[in-house]
């Protein structure tokens, strides 16, 4: 049905791009000048950037939007404010309108389309285009221009962060629903030009679509918004416009939609038909697919299928259904064979999945598998088929045009007997499903299909599977060499192999009595054959570890003969039936010459064609199909010889395969015994390293233990080392003690001196420190009253230059600068007071000494007055004259002068600012050195205190004393234990290095015994290598001719047909000689039957003729007489 889009506003509220003003900033231009910067914040799905707008961008960006004349009503503006613009609640209240301006913008669908709000954000291109096709106008032309850059966007992957939005893939599903509803057939010429660009919507929408699919965000929300439903009913009108008007407009869009399809269903691992398969209509819509008439979507239904089930939820979901198994039903019964197989696939995983199905249903599952294998091979007859009647139709022709005798067709069949394959009509669209089904990708769900051989037995499954693989390598592996692709189905394929060929039946056929038992029934020794084709073909078994010099395992020969063994049965199976086929030939070819020869059909007709000539035609046909008639029993005849000979020269190659099959399973036989002593040689050699490395571990044992015991006599030294040396410190340290017992006294009168040292050095200190923090507190305040001045006489020199500006005006409009009027006067006046101050505040509050001396609160006096070397103020002569005569001039002289001396009061203050600053730096120097020495004061203060609190204890000196003397006492004690002990140890070591010498002894032996071990398993190794790389040789070589041997047959087959053709045509040119005999021998009596009547008209003649004679005479003797 036709979708109806949502309202813009609603779309783009819902897509995450996001204008805010979060706050405003006050900047200054290059003049000065303050302003306030507001700071617009983009939120552009969750990446953020920031651009600083004054107001008079929002206003240019007001205006432009209002000059284009765009087709909405705009936003009102938040209006111009001439004072108090700097004010931070008018700053904040304009910075919230303007929030509302900028957001209201965004939801107006022209504003979007135009240029002027993303030249306002300074935004990229990325950032527009979304939102343009959001508000796409409803035309197809525009609609095609915003996927067209939308496509070139989204190919690259930093912008694919923007299309993860739900508004923007649920607007992708809504668009492409739109085009499913309404169908792009051919329309008017005045319409071209829209189908085109439908055309291309749905080409670019694809295109999109597929990129998307590419990641993971993107794709899991592709599903969530159920774009598969959308694609399914895309797929649907493509198709049905591509049959109404076949272009390769239409098919492009069609095959993009099921790409999209496919790669969906590959990306999403087949949840997306698990969540259209859980709605109401989702199955549906598949068997809509399934009964459609186009054959087209069977394959395309089926195919869906086959993708989606790698999802085990897909599987459940479709056996739980009451229309799944119909669904699969209807596909199997498809017109179209790749949807045949691929519905044959997808009912085998649903036998496959545990719970999936009950008993019944499995057996009828099963039983609905049967006809595969047989349909496979008709297919691949009806090719053989097309190919032969092709040969003889070029053969025929050939033939007409040369009268060549040669039926060889080189193009068709090879120098070598095969049949190339290129030449065979095989249907493109099953060899493609071929390939893509045993593409690596696909292995695996063929081994779940394949199954546990040995615990699930051989089923209608495994057949199917089999057979596929079989035509598989059968049509493409001689082409596109991807035989290593099948490698990881060599093992359930060997084990089909290796099954018992007296195996009973896959089904039983007597439980199916719709389905004839003669037509599908096949045995395990089928399913055995199958296998060993498709083994045959690709390469030898290996690990990827062989060398060039390598040969495989023995196990691997056996493998290989069986492999040959089913296919030499099979090839003598091939060779009989031929043979059965030949005889018939001939025995048929051999009628038809004794017919042609009775009825004498090669012989020229005895009829007079120059008598005849309007039988002429008919006797010339009549000779060149009897003439082409000999030339094609000739060349029947050649064709039987020739296969004759063929089936002759196939029959010495299979006896000679086979006696050289024999011959190697012998080999192998014999070889086996020579293995077997290379076996136990191996064996022996295995022990004797088991006991090697048992007396290495032995060694390794008792080493550690010498080095264990060597560590612990080590340690052992170490620690009556340390005794030793704890013994004598102690005894220093008792000397030491009694020392200080008897020095305790003159220590601390010492320490008494010290401390009064101490005490008036700290004095010192301390009012020096005073000094410095009195002279620092003098220059700040200082500082600070220089630069008051410095302020104030900037803020001077800024009004001089503001009135100097006015004044210049000023002059423009006088007529005079001596003579003024009162106005004028007036004014100058008004810049008078403009000027104030007149004269520095240190010149307007002076103080003398003792004022400054007893006022230390006046920073300025302080700090500028103190000094007494500020430059002289002298500007009472040009006031006095401005007061006297006040005009331009004198005003003028008063401005000039006054910005003189403020200039040089403002270098004065910078220099005075400079000299105070260096005092302030050299008086922060003091104060840190001094600071310094406090430190190192109070730290050699406290050592003194704690030296004299040690020494003032006189009986704690002499209990120290005694415990030292006993701590000695002690340590040589333990000093002479732990000699013992390190004796102990040392002879412990010697013991375990004895032992050690015996163990490695032992194991030298061990080593000799297994290099002679050693040498003879690789002697025999080495000829075991040798005899197995030359029965690999041997049987690489046999398997090529026994491969050679099998692809030949399609020849023998091709050969067979066109014998077939050949007696068949025979036959036709038999009746057609008997209507043509037919409708000579009715020419033949037509042209008798006028001869008669020719005779009869000749009789009336000859007498009318003498009857005219005689009367001419009697006339004649009348006029004489």
């Amino acid at each position: 049905q036709p979708v109806s889009r949502k309202p813009f506003f609603l779309i783009m509220d819902a897509y995450p791009l996001v204008l805010s003003l979060p706050r405003a900033d006050t900047a200054r231009n290059t003049l000065g000048i303050r302003h306030t910067a507001y700071v617009v914040e983009v939120d552009d799905c969750g990446r953020i950037y920031t651009r600083h707008r004054r107001y008079t961008n929002f206003l240019w960006l007001h205006r432009e939007l209002r000059r284009r004349e765009l087709a909405c009503t705009l936003p009102e503006l938040p209006p111009k404010k001439a004072m108090g613009s700097m004010e931070q609640d008018f700053v904040d209240r304009r910075r919230q309108l303007l929030e509302g301006y900028v957001r209201a913008l965004l939801r107006l669908p022209a504003v979007v389309l135009d240029d002027a709000l993303w030249a306002f954000l300074d935004a990229d291109l990325a950032t527009a285009i979304v939102p343009r096709f959001l508000c796409r106008p409803p035309s197809h032309t525009d609609a095609f221009d915003c996927l067209t850059q939308l496509a070139k966007i989204v190919a690259q992957e930093a912008n694919t962060f923007r299309f993860c939005s739900k508004s923007v893939l649920s607007n992708l599903v809504a668009f492409a629903q739109s085009e499913a509803a309404e169908a792009a057939i051919q329309a008017p010429l005045q319409a071209q030009a829209a189908l085109q660009a439908r055309l291309g919507s749905r080409v670019r929408l694809c295109s999109i679509i597929q990129s998307l699919i590419a990641h993971e965000r993107a794709r899991q929300g592709l599903v969530e918004v159920g774009m598969f439903g959308a694609l399914l009913a895309l797929l649907w009108r493509t198709t049905e416009d591509a049959e109404a008007t076949p272009t390769e407009a239409h098919r492009t869009a069609c095959v993009g939609v099921k790409n999209c399809l496919k790669l969906l269903l590959e990306g999403s691992q087949g949840m997306a038909l698990l969540d259209f398969c859980q709605q109401d209509d989702g199955l549906s819509a598949l068997q809509r697919l399934a009964g459609a008439e186009a054959s087209s979507l069977h394959q395309v239904a089926a195919s869906l299928l086959w993708h989606g089930f790698q999802n085990s939820g897909v599987v459940m979901a479709l056996a739980g259904a009451k229309t799944g198994l119909p669904l699969l039903g209807k596909l199997l019964k498809s017109p179209d064979l790749p949807a045949r197989v691929l519905a044959n696939l997808c009912v085998g995983c649903l036998v496959r999945q545990d719970g999936a199905l009950d008993a019944d249903a499995k057996e009828h599952c099963l039983e609905a598998l049967l006809p595969l294998p047989a349909e496979l091979e008709k297919a691949e007859t009806a090719a053989l088929q097309r190919t032969a009647v092709a040969t003889l139709d070029r053969s025929m022709a050939a033939l007409t045009r040369t009268n060549s005798q040669d039926l060889t067709d080189t193009s068709v069949v090879g120098s070598d007997g095969t049949v190339n394959a290129l030449a065979q009509e095989r249907d493109p669209a099953l060899v493609a499903l071929l390939q893509s089904l045993c593409c690596p990708k696909e292995i695996p769900r063929l081994q779940a299909l394949l199954g546990d051989i040995d615990t699930q037995g051989v089923d209608a499954i495994t057949f199917t599977v089999v057979a596929l693989l079989d035509h598989f390598v059968r049509q493409t592996i001689a082409e596109t060499a991807r035989s290593g692709d099948l490698n990881p189905l060599v093992p359930q394929l060997q084990r089909l192999v290796d099954l018992h060929p007296e195996g009973g039946q896959v089904l039983d056929m007597d439980s199916s009595p719709d389905v004839g038992a003669h037509e599908f029934s096949t045995t395990f020794a089928d399913v055995r054959i199958r296998a060993a084709c498709v083994l045959i073909k690709l390469d030898w078994p290996s690990d990827g570890k062989l060398g060039a010099r390598d040969a495989p395992a023995f196990e691997v020969f056996g493998q290989r003969l069986r492999i040959l063994q089913s296919v030499a049965q099979h090839a003598e199976a091939l060779q009989l039936r031929t043979a059965g086929q030949l005889a018939a030939a001939a025995e048929h070819r051999r009628q038809q010459d004794l017919q042609i020869k009775i009825g004498g059909l090669i012989e020229a007709p005895h009829v007079d064609a120059a008598r005849l000539q309007e039988f002429y035609s008919h006797l010339a046909s009549f000779a060149e199909r009897r003439k082409c008639l000999s030339q094609e029993l000739k060349q029947s005849r050649q064709s039987i010889d020739v296969l004759g000979a063929n089936m002759d020269q196939r029959g010495v190659k299979r006896s000679i395969i086979t006696a050289d099959l024999d011959d190697l399973r012998r080999v192998v036989n014999d070889q086996s015994a020579d293995e077997t002593i290379t076996e136990e040689a191996k064996a022996a050699v295995a022990r004797c390293e088991e006991e090697y490395r048992d007396a290495l571990a032995n060694v390794e044992s008792q080493l550690a233990q010498c080095r264990a015991s060597e560590v612990t006599a080590r340690d052992a030294a170490s620690r009556a080392r340390d005794a030793e040396d704890r013994a004598a410190a102690l005894s220093r340290e008792e000397a030491e003690r009694a020392e200080i017992c008897h020095s305790v006294p003159a220590k601390l009168e010492q320490l008494r001196s010290h401390l009064e040292e101490f005490e008036r050095r700290k004095a010192v200190l301390m009012h020096e420190t005073g000094q410095v923090n009195l002279e620092t507190d003098h220059e700040e305040r200082r500082h600070a009253a220089v630069t008051e001045a410095d302020q104030e006489a900037q803020a001077a020199l800024q009004t001089l230059a503001t009135v100097h500006t006015k004044l210049l005006e000023f002059q423009q409009t006088l007529t005079s600068e001596l003579i003024l009027t009162d106005d004028e006067v007036d004014r100058l006046r008004k810049l008078d007071v403009e000027l104030q101050p007149a004269r520095p505040s240190r010149l307007r509050h002076p103080l003398d000494a003792d004022t400054i001396a007893t006022c230390q609160d006046e920073n300025m006096n302080i700090g500028i007055n103190a000094d007494g070397d500020g430059p002289l103020w002298n500007s009472i002569p040009a006031e006095q004259e401005f007061r006297i005569d006040p005009n331009f001039r004198t005003f003028s002289k008063l401005r000039n002068e006054r910005a003189a001396l403020w200039s040089a009061e403002h270098r004065w203050l910078q220099e005075a600012m400079s000299c105070a600053q260096a005092a302030a730096g050299r008086l922060e120097l003091r104060r840190k050195d001094l600071a310094e020495a406090e430190q190192l004061l109070r730290e050699e203060e406290e050592k003194l205190r704690r030296d004299a609190d040690f020494w003032n204890e006189p009986e704690a000196h002499a209990a120290r004393h005694n415990d030292a003397r006993l701590s000695a006492m002690a340590a040589r004690d333990a000093s002479s234990e732990e000699a013992a002990k390190a004796a102990e140890a040392a002879g412990v070591q010697k013991l375990n290095q004895a032992l050690l010498e015996q163990v490695q002894a032992k194991a030298r032996s061990i080593e000799s015994a297994l290099s002679a071990l050693r040498e003879t398993a690789d002697g025999q190794s080495e000829q075991s290598l040798r005899d197995r790389q030359e029965l690999r040789k041997r049987c690489v070589d046999l398997e090529g001719r026994a491969r050679t041997y099998l692809e030949g047959w399609r020849a023998a087959e091709l050969e067979e047909l066109r014998v077939s053709l050949f007696r068949e045509h025979t036959c036709m040119q038999l009746q057609a000689e008997q209507d043509c005999r037919a409708k000579l021998r009715s020419e033949a009596q037509y042209l008798i039957d006028d001869l008669q009547e020719f005779d009869r008209q000749l009789d009336v003649i000859l007498r009318s003729e003498v009857e005219c004679r005689e009367g001419q005479i009697g006339d004649a003797s009348i006029g004489i007489g």
